[in-house]
């Protein structure tokens, strides 16, 4: 198998760059990869079975035919938002890829191109009959995992953009129930308060 020597260039010119900024040196890596000894205990404890979000496993084959749902659910909450998913993505890209690639324990290759393939056998256990209705827990059981995570700045800013005139929360705010209401669903403690936190911290 040949190097694609101009990739690897580009991926050490990143690198270079990214560390020559101050303010991207001090954001600290929240996004960790599992080591191998944990893995080989019981890698389904942490490899996502049914749904990738961050890039760690996003071209596994297992987890991308769920591709085809994360999908139409972005088409869903497009409707709710002032300005396209397109949009968002440049200014991202523009603004906070150093900042996002920062967040993760290794280095991110995201140039390799897939195509979209149809919902194979293997997943039809989460769907209904109307190929709509996904297994809520299989989803959930997944997106707690530590390989499994996007740097929670980028939920915020989607939330920035969403239309919200009956709203009158603040998108910290916001973000902050969205938070609690998985944390209550997922936690096995049953505290009645939870300490006040900062949610840009």
């Amino acid at each position: 198998m040949g190097i694609d020597e101009d990739g690897w260039v580009e991926s050490m010119r990143k690198s270079i760059c990214e560390h020559d900024d101050e303010d991207i040196g001090k954001v600290p890596v929240s996004i960790f990869t599992v080591p191998k000894v944990l893995l080989a205990t019981d890698p389904q404890s942490y490899i996502p079975q049914e749904v990738a979000l961050g890039p760690f496993h996003h071209w596994r084959p297992e987890v991308y035919d769920m591709q085809r749902y994360k999908l139409d659910a972005a088409r869903r909450i497009q409707k709710h938002m002032n300005v396209s998913f397109e949009r968002i993505v440049e200014i991202m890209k523009i603004k906070d890829e150093a900042r996002i690639r920062a967040c993760y324990h290794k280095f991110l290759d995201m140039s390799e191109g897939r195509t979209l393939k149809k919902v194979t056998s293997a997943m039809s256990h989460l769907v209904d009959v109307t190929r709509k209705k996904l297994s809520h827990m299989a989803i959930v059981r997944d997106l707690v995992m530590v390989e499994n995570q996007i740097p929670l700045f980028l939920i915020k800013t989607m939330l920035e953009h969403q239309n919200r005139e009956t709203d009158n929360k603040s998108v910290g705010e916001t973000l902050k129930t969205m938070l609690m209401g998985l944390y209550h669903e997922l936690s096995p403690f049953h505290e009645q308060e939870l300490p006040d936190v900062d949610i840009d911290d």
